[in-house]
């Protein structure tokens, strides 16, 4: 997995999620769905986690309608949307941490879909966007 962070946030600021099939086969994967298969955490650059206080939605266990297939080769590319006041902080530098997890999220599909994790680090500068 990569993503594709901006030099500077300040308020809302999009990142691109960029997920490719390496191995040999097609893969059915869990739709990049925010705060449900991609999370994020922000840390300090001595590595202290800042927390989170932006929304958390709930959700219905997950269905063939949040899958689709990831042919051998192929990439998948998602922007998403965040935002600087997600976390409990003011402005600087920090590490930002997107994760793609379908580990533990609840599903009713009727094919088998791919459990894993696959993390990505950036950097971002929140406000100081010239």
């Amino acid at each position: 997995m990569e993503v594709v962070f901006p030099k500077c946030a300040s308020g809302t600021f999009n990142i691109t999620l960029l997920i490719k099939n390496t191995g040999n086969s097609s893969v059915l994967l869990l739709k990049p769905i925010t705060f449900i298969t991609v999370q994020f955490e922000l840390y300090y650059p001595d590595g202290t986690k800042i927390r989170y206080i932006g929304p958390m939605p709930t959700y219905l266990p997950l269905t063939d309608k949040d899958t689709l297939v990831l042919r051998k080769g192929e990439v998948i590319e998602r922007q998403i949307s965040l935002n600087t006041g997600w976390w409990d902080t003011g402005g600087g530098n920090y590490r930002l941490l997107v994760v793609y997890d379908t580990e533990n999220v609840r599903t009713k599909t009727t094919r088998r879909v791919w459990r894993g994790r696959l993390e990505a680090w950036g950097y971002v500068d929140f406000g100081g966007c010239p």
